[in-house]
């Protein structure tokens, strides 16, 4: 994955985590239904080529951003939102899909400022009721969210691997998708 360009790695793992459909991924990065069914096949090629070649793609920062994950929950569980400015790059986007089903932000949310404002309201309406646990998502540290045992979230993280940053939130609280999660 770390091969892969930022957008082609939310396209891929959006479709084959998450079984968004083209269009609505599209949607989400102001692309066309046939530009993102491009944009997946040829990272569908570059991720097949890859695994022929057996080359490894080492967890070059693994470690790192498990314990950035860790400070993630650690802060939203104890409303201290400020303690993850620094881990967010000026740019960040934060995605949310609750399918029409779950309350989430219907549109992504684009800046530092405007992401914090929206981690907070997490922090103060989900996080307490919720127990956040950390898991793999897609080959990366991600969050799994539940309540009384109940899947009702999943968070995973687009990372700048230069500066080990959130350069993209993913929210996923639609039950659909979730129904596809492990």
């Amino acid at each position: 994955m770390d091969k892969l360009i930022p957008l082609e790695r939310a396209v891929f793992i959006l479709r084959e985590v998450f079984a968004y459909e083209h269009s609505e991924i599209g949607e989400m990065f102001n692309k066309t239904e046939v530009n993102c069914r491009k944009i997946y096949s040829r990272v569908k090629k570059k991720v097949a080529l890859l695994s022929s070649e057996n080359v490894e793609m080492a967890p070059s920062h693994r470690l790192e951003e498990k314990e950035l994950v860790t400070r993630f929950i650690s802060a939203l569980s104890n409303g201290n939102i400020q303690s993850v400015v620094n881990m967010l790059t000026e740019d960040v986007i934060f995605i949310a899909d609750g399918g029409g089903k779950v309350s989430a932000a219907i549109n992504p949310i684009y800046s530092r400022e405007r992401v914090l404002v929206i981690l907070n309201a997490l922090s103060s309406s989900r996080f307490p009721q919720s127990e956040a646990k950390q898991v793999e998502v897609n080959g990366q540290p991600g969050i799994l969210l539940t309540k009384d045992g109940i899947l009702t979230g999943v968070i995973c993280f687009e990372w700048d691997v230069q500066s080990m940053t959130v350069q993209r939130i993913y929210f996923i609280v639609n039950p659909d998708k979730l129904q596809h999660v492990n």
